[in-house]
């Protein structure tokens, strides 16, 4: 009991004071800041509102094309792959980068 206390403590003192708060919060199945209910059930997710300017920055839609996102494929570092979104999110044949980059669309 004490050694899981002290891994505990250990973790807790390398975290933001936001992270322990956050943290608290989830564990206590309690609303979330940013518009979405904590829930292990993905089809209640509540959309939350976005920056609707970002969606039309030239910059972000050179990145993502829509013909190509369209035809469930993305490519990241000039690899290209068939993606369906249901699906797994983390591709063997791909590098540690690649899938980074698929996990946080960067």
């Amino acid at each position: 009991m004490l050694a899981k206390l002290g891994l505990y403590a250990n973790t807790i003192k390398s975290m933001k004071p936001s992270q322990v708060y956050y943290r608290i919060r989830k564990m206590l199945q309690l609303d979330c800041s940013i518009g979405c209910k904590v829930t292990s059930d993905v089809s209640r997710v509540v959309p939350i509102a976005t920056v609707e300017e970002l969606d039309y920055d030239p910059a972000f839609l050179r990145r993502f094309p829509a013909d190509e996102l369209l035809d469930d494929t993305v490519t990241f570092l000039h690899s290209s792959k068939e993606f369906h979104w249901n699906d797994k999110w983390h591709f063997d044949d791909k590098s540690a980068l690649w899938n980074f980059n698929l996990h946080y669309f960067e």
